[in-house]
């Protein structure tokens, strides 16, 4: 009869199946993580860019009294869309030396902690019609 000797293949065997389900767990963990991180990044886009649009239309209320040359400056929000870590902004560009002219005011919604920012802009055009200074919207930008 023949005298059995353990050589260590099983075991190692079962050792590499073992390394391999871990290592394909850690894997569907990361991608998971990653898909979580991928849909906050998409909710906060999704979010700025209403942030965006109310800066767009404050900011254009704003103008409409009197309109700044470049200037751009922060806004409280009136309407309750930003989060904690948002806020937004508003920037107008004009040369408004003589009637008719036209400018751009862009609405910005920012995220401090992640440094994304969404914009949307309004291209105006001011012109005198019957001694009033008129405001039109040549086009609306996102």
């Amino acid at each position: 009869m023949m005298k059995r000797e353990p050589n260590g293949f099983m075991t190692a065997y079962m050792l590499g199946i073992g390394l391999t389900v871990l290592s394909m767990a850690t894997a569907a963990s990361v991608l998971a993580f990653s898909y979580l991180q991928t849909a906050k990044q998409y909710t906060e886009s999704i979010q700025l860019g209403y942030v965006a649009e109310s800066a767009m239309i404050l900011g254009w209320d704003d103008i409409r009294q009197q309109v700044p040359e470049k200037r751009t400056w922060k806004l409280a929000d009136a309407y309750g869309v930003t989060q904690a870590g948002q806020h937004m902004e508003v920037q107008c560009v004009s040369k408004s030396y003589q009637l008719p002219y036209n400018g751009t005011v862009r609405g910005m919604g920012i995220g401090d902690a992640s440094q994304m920012r969404r914009t949307g802009a309004v291209v105006f055009h001011v012109e005198k019609e019957n001694e009033q200074v008129v405001f039109s919207v040549s086009q609306i930008r996102y």
